[in-house]
């Protein structure tokens, strides 16, 4: 994995999980990019390096267009070095 600034960073975690979401099945119910909360990291780094895990929750929109938000989705837990996400 690169190195990337934590800004640069946030903005990739939250492409991952955007891309993740148009895979992810919730009974209707998907995430917005726009209801995407700020990245954390979760694991501790050394200064200069870029944290490899961070999670962000997202807020869920419907599938069928209805304007309504259900707060409190669910985590997503991004790794940077494999691109990958786990739900919590």
């Amino acid at each position: 994995m690169r190195r990337l600034s934590l800004i640069d960073a946030s903005k990739r975690v939250v492409a991952i999980v955007a891309e993740a979401v148009t895979r992810f099945d919730g009974n209707g119910w998907v995430p917005t990019v726009a209801e995407t909360a700020t990245p954390d990291p979760i694991d501790p780094c050394p200064e200069g390096k870029t944290p490899t895990r961070w999670v962000v929750q997202i807020e869920w929109s419907p599938a069928d267009g209805r304007d309504a938000v259900l707060d409190g989705g669910p985590f997503a837990v991004v790794d940077l070095a494999t691109e990958t996400v786990n739900w919590m």
